[in-house]
């Protein structure tokens, strides 16, 4: 019923159509017992998949960023797809270090060094537009937490050995 209280409303225990668990419903059309069984669901029946995800998201860069927003589960709440999308055009969708075409390639099981990754230009600094930049997932790993000029050094440093010794 429209505008209905369901505040004072008794409703039996059910079990989460996802887990298994018992709860107590909010309204007669639960059938989760958290947001995150409901999110959950999708896969459990196969409607969703990695694989599928995966092929929505690649090549498709508004939806790319909107994953690079997020690092280990946590948002990074100083950005927006909007910044992001913004250095990407800023950098001709090149990496900022290397000048190579930066990709938005999601496949399950593998690792494209490619891919855009974010990059603070003060390593350890705060991920917020002005310390930002974009580059290949590969300089990225690389440089972990070096400062720019160090991580160069090291760079020409492979370079030159490598021309003395033919590598």
């Amino acid at each position: 019923m429209s505008g209905w209280n369901h505040t004072n409303a008794n409703w039996a225990e059910k079990t989460c159509a996802a887990c298994g668990n018992t709860f107590t419903p909010k309204s007669g059309a639960h059938k989760f017992c958290t947001p995150e069984c409901k999110g959950k669901w999708k896969y459990i029946t196969g409607v969703a998949s990695t694989e599928n995800q995966y092929k929505k998201i690649s090549g498709d860069w508004e939806r790319y960023v909107s994953r690079l927003l997020y690092f280990n589960g946590r948002k990074r709440d100083q950005l927006t797809r909007e910044i992001i999308l913004k250095k990407l055009e800023e950098q001709n969708y090149r990496c900022a270090l290397t000048g190579y075409p930066l990709t938005c390639k999601l496949e399950k099981g593998t690792r494209c060094m490619t891919n855009a990754s974010i990059d603070r230009i003060e390593a350890g600094g705060a991920y917020i537009e002005n310390n930002i930049r974009i580059v290949c997932r590969a300089v990225n790993s690389w440089r972990s937490d070096l400062p720019t000029e160090e991580f160069i050094a090291w760079c020409q440093a492979v370079v030159d050995y490598a021309k003395e010794h033919k590598a």
